[in-house]
């Protein structure tokens, strides 16, 4: 069973460090700290418990008194507003009503009102400046929290919507919200208890997914996931972690950090010539272009040991079923310059005409335009 310590003597402050390391999560109780400790030393108290936690990847809730002027009353004091405020800035995971709820007057303008300053400051330059300055070093000795880390950074730096936490236990979506990213956190867990769990950690969004045994199954968990949440939209880049893979690592573990398209895929192979683009798929068993629309992508099957004919120009995109980098597919899509992927079948569900995207540089097939719906954000 998951503890939730809370921290409301001079005793547990001064064993702050042990307390977090043994406990789930940990809660700040101002009120009780207030009547345990000088008055004047709760607020540094109440910024030492939270960045320790924070730096443990520990969830810290900060609670009691909050908006207690609002037990009786309409609206908070500014200073309430502003003691809430203080809390988010400080890093907390979340912030916990008391008596404001539990025997107030209006207990649903409570939490409404909660959660205007929080969304509020959430949105505000200072707070993305502050979580951008104060990211914790990831443990020399831990895999996860490096690849947590990184999948931080990844994200921000090639404009991710999303970061997908794939996780049995919870342990990569807690680590991965450890470290702030400024995109919302995905998690996907086949274990309803953890989910409901990772609800208390900092901007994730747990989702109940089936246990995958493949990577290519933890992709799509993980694209449903996103899209599922509004997390992501079809075309958007995701970055996603995974702890699921637990035969190589054990559990416990981070073992894979991708970086996906919030999309259908269709059919994966071999990248030969980078690049992506988007067009109608027509399928060329015999090598004759003339009856395809110019700008086409073209789809051989197993079977095509010829050379085309009709005009290369018509050319958009080439899928080859057979593998290899240098047959005369591959010859003819470096020389027109467009993105071949070879030892890929296209399903026989897809239609000649449908539009589909092809991602040279991963040997990737979606479906659909995945480039466009991207450009239209």
């Amino acid at each position: 069973i998951p503890i939730v310590a809370k921290i409301e003597r001079a005793g547990a402050v001064e064993n702050l460090e042990g307390i977090v390391e043994a406990a789930d999560g940990v809660m700040v109780a101002r009120g009780d700290l207030g009547v345990e400790c000088p008055l004047e030393d709760v607020p540094v108290i109440q910024k030492r418990i939270i960045r320790t936690c924070v730096n443990e990847g520990v969830p810290v809730i900060t609670a009691t008194e909050m908006l207690d002027s609002m037990v009786a009353s309409r609206r908070p004091t500014r200073a309430e507003a502003s003691d809430v405020a203080n809390a988010v800035l400080d890093g907390t995971d979340a912030v916990m009503l008391s008596g404001e709820t539990a025997i107030g007057d209006n207990p649903v303008n409570v939490v409404e009102t909660m959660d205007r300053i929080v969304r509020r400051v959430e949105a505000s330059d200072e707070y993305a400046e502050t979580r951008e300055q104060r990211v914790p070093t990831a443990d020399e000795g831990s895999r996860t929290e490096a690849l947590a880390r990184s999948a931080r950074y990844l994200a921000r730096d090639i404009g991710a919507s999303t970061v997908v936490a794939v996780s049995e236990s919870g342990f990569t979506a807690r680590k991965t919200a450890m470290f702030r990213p400024g995109v919302p956190v995905v998690a996907t867990t086949p274990n309803d208890r953890v989910r409901r769990q990772l609800a208390l950690s900092w901007g994730v969004r747990p989702v109940l997914s089936e246990y995958a045994h493949d990577m290519e199954t933890i992709l799509d968990n993980a694209v449903d996931a996103a899209l599922d949440t509004g997390g992501a939209e079809s075309g958007d880049t995701l970055v996603v972690l995974s702890g699921m893979l637990t035969e190589f690592e054990g559990t416990n573990t981070t073992n894979t950090l991708k970086v996906h398209v919030a999309a259908e895929t269709l059919v994966t192979g071999k990248a030969v010539v980078a690049g992506r683009t988007a067009a109608p798929v027509y399928r060329v068993d015999n090598g004759d272009l003339d009856e395809i629309p110019d700008g086409s992508i073209v789809a051989l099957g197993p079977g095509f040991d010829g050379e085309f004919t009709g005009d290369l120009d018509a050319v958009a995109g080439i899928i080859d079923a057979r593998e290899g980098m240098t047959g005369y597919p591959a010859v003819v899509a470096r020389e027109l310059g467009v993105p071949m992927v070879s030892g890929a079948t296209l399903p026989e569900r897809v239609a000649d005409g449908a539009t589909v995207t092809i991602d040279g540089e991963r040997g990737i097939v979606y479906d659909g335009d995945v480039i466009a719906a991207a450009r239209n954000r």
